[in-house]
């Protein structure tokens, strides 16, 4: 029988139930950068500080693992973790989803290997895998209180080092009605794993981006 696949907090401790191996601890540390990642034998399960998803990167990353492992979340992890979607977001994310088959129909090019067509079309296809994993996520009505980090079609409110204010969403593919950024692009993975102060370089000369607030 195959044995439980999830993401927990429990007290002050994440609990990873994944199978104990050694590519899937080499996989671990690095992705939480914990040095206190252990095994524990009892729990059948990989045990590590909470204090580690006070980094949005190790959100990040622990958030990619389970949605590419198909790993399931308890609320309580899902809200430390920002993985999750609520009532407003999953309908962008649904949205995105469709977007990106849109685009895949539509976008074919008579020569689809030439100039990187297929690695776009092949990145486009790994965001739509990952966005109907994320789909299995809890839902929460609304963010969490208190929440600083993104989640899955949160709305991004910036302002631009001119004074420019604009609200951005992070999504593969163009949605009515929204100012987006790539996923793939650097500001679209700085934004992905941002907190609500955070300046964002926007490369060389263009200045940067100040993240105001992260809403539903």
């Amino acid at each position: 029988m195959r044995s439980r696949q999830a993401i927990d907090l429990a007290g002050e401790e994440l609990l990873i139930f994944f199978p104990y191996n050694r590519e899937n601890n080499r996989a671990l540390r690095e992705y939480t950068r914990a040095t206190d990642l252990q095994w524990d034998r009892r729990r059948h399960a990989y045990c590590l500080s909470a204090t580690a998803a006070d980094s949005p990167e190790v959100c990040h990353n622990l958030r990619g693992f389970a949605s590419r492992r198909g790993l399931r979340l308890n609320r309580a992890a899902a809200a430390r973790l920002g993985a999750f979607v609520t009532r407003t977001t999953i309908e962008r994310v649904r949205a995105e989803i469709h977007a990106i088959d849109r685009k895949l129909e539509q976008d074919v090019l008579p020569n689809p290997g030439a100039d990187g067509e297929e690695e776009r079309r092949e990145g486009l296809r790994l965001r739509r895998d990952e966005l109907n994993s994320m789909l299995m996520w809890p839902v929460f009505p609304y963010r969490p209180g208190g929440c600083r980090i993104a989640s899955p079609g949160s709305l991004f409110h910036c302002r631009y080092d001119d004074g420019e204010e604009s609200v951005l969403l992070i999504s593969a593919a163009d949605i009515d009605g929204y100012e987006r950024i790539s996923p793939m692009k650097p500001i679209g993975t700085a934004l992905s794993t941002g907190h609500i102060g955070d300046s964002l370089p926007l490369g060389k000369g263009r200045g940067a981006l100040t993240i105001l607030d992260i809403t539903d």
